[in-house]
């Protein structure tokens, strides 16, 4: 079984990006999706930038780095499942690096590398990793990371 896991991620990392592509373009000759998402599929510049700190929809997020030495902190993220498929399941994080890619039309999207922790389940208020007190203010311990090898997700202006 792990040779054909194993076989799997290579073809993903070596036939993915052209099958997307391929499958937008496609997709979007027929109508069914937007000229944002065709822009974003065809995307060639290479050049992205490295933040430290940005604002998105009038928020402040600074990377853990940039703080060391501030009163404030701004570089925790929360991100709410959908009631679905996680059950309103929250992951908390802290920015380590925010990248700035840029697309055609004047569009950016920011791709924010967290450090993930354990999370509470929406039925309890201790547990391995974190403690909610009476107010609903959570306390995580920063030595539990979670999600180690998957430590991105996106966020656009």
């Amino acid at each position: 079984m792990r040779g054909g896991t194993s076989n799997l991620k290579k073809r993903h990392e070596e036939q993915f990006v052209r099958w997307f592509e391929g499958k937008v373009r496609e997709q979007y000759a027929k109508g069914d999706v937007s000229a944002e998402m065709f822009a974003l599929a065809e995307w060639t510049d290479n050049r992205a930038r490295i933040l430290h700190r940005c604002h998105i929809n009038n928020w402040l997020f600074r990377t853990v780095d940039i703080e060391k030495n501030l009163v404030t902190q701004k570089s925790g993220v929360l991100i709410k499942g959908d009631p679905a498929s996680t059950g309103n399941m929250c992951w908390y994080g802290m920015i380590k690096r925010m990248i700035s890619l840029e697309f055609p039309g004047q569009k950016e999207v920011i791709l924010f590398e967290c450090d993930w922790y354990d999370v509470p389940a929406a039925s309890t208020s201790r547990g391995r990793g974190y403690n909610k007190d009476q107010f609903g203010v959570i306390d995580i311990d920063t030595t539990q990371n979670r999600y180690e090898k998957n430590p991105i997700f996106l966020r656009h202006r």
